[in-house]
């Protein structure tokens, strides 16, 4: 298979496939039959319990759309395979888009009946479950892997379970742009002052891993961050040292 990315392909038969660059495969907005609102796998298994499915330097990925679906993508997932192999690989279930309420992670890999998985040189992820609000009970993520009548082998391979909710209000980002994956925001410090103030005054001693605090005669203009790095300690007469190398002020946006 050439690199590129492809769309929900779903297998039926015993196949070897060999990324050539890797692929990416992601789900496409189907649901999953007899799997409630559950969104389809990247990489669908639909054998005749035979047979044997060989997958080597490819990639799942994709998000699931939580308007559409409670349960997300699995990066691979299916039955009728006697035996599954994947080598060089990087498998996940897929993330969350568009939250209408809770959202329920799937496993990276989910396998039913009687196989044998074998991984070799690969990352398996689960998908991360989410919430659109602070609801009183919400899910674990999705294993890493889920065969529950099968045997897994595993070599050289990293195999983690997907997030559990997060119990927070979140901010910035489009809506289609899964969580820790935004870009960033327009920046805070509009200036900055390289030379302190001679009227600076500290009030209070310096601490290790504690607080310094700084004012001046009268009400400064605009609220400011203190910019320090690691230096020479600075002797401060009475109050102290001060393990550090006041850099700068930054002034800050208050509107």
């Amino acid at each position: 298979m050439r690199g590129g990315t492809y769309t929900a392909i779903r297998i039926a038969k015993s196949l070897r496939i060999v990324g050539n660059p890797a692929p990416l495969i992601v789900p496409g907005n189907s649901a999953q039959p007899g799997g409630g609102p559950r969104n389809e796998p990247a990489i669908w298994l639909q054998g005749n319990g035979s047979d044997r499915l060989h997958l080597a330097n490819l990639r799942t990925g994709g998000t699931s759309d939580g308007n559409r679906f409670a349960f997300g993508a699995s990066g691979i997932a299916g039955s009728g395979f006697a035996e599954v192999a994947l080598h060089d690989g990087v498998v996940r279930g897929a993330p969350w888009v568009y939250l209408t309420g809770v959202a329920t992670g799937s496993p990276g890999i989910e396998l039913a009946g009687n196989t044998r998985l074998t991984i070799v040189r690969s990352a398996i992820f689960g998908g991360p479950s989410d919430a659109d609000y602070l609801y009183a009970s919400t899910p674990s993520g999705g294993a890493g892997i889920s065969v529950p009548a099968g045997t897994v082998i595993a070599i050289d391979a990293t195999i983690e379970g997907g997030e559990g909710c997060f119990l927070g209000d979140r901010f910035g980002g489009p809506p289609p742009t899964p969580w820790g994956r935004q870009p960033d925001g327009e920046p805070y410090a509009l200036g900055e002052r390289r030379d302190l103030p001679r009227d600076l005054l500290l009030l209070s001693a310096p601490r290790l891993d504690g607080a310094l605090d700084l004012a001046w005669p009268g009400a400064y203009p605009a609220p400011v961050l203190l910019v320090a790095r690691p230096g020479a300690p600075l002797d401060l007469g009475a109050l102290g040292i001060l393990f550090g190398e006041l850099a700068s002020l930054q002034t800050l946006l208050t509107s």
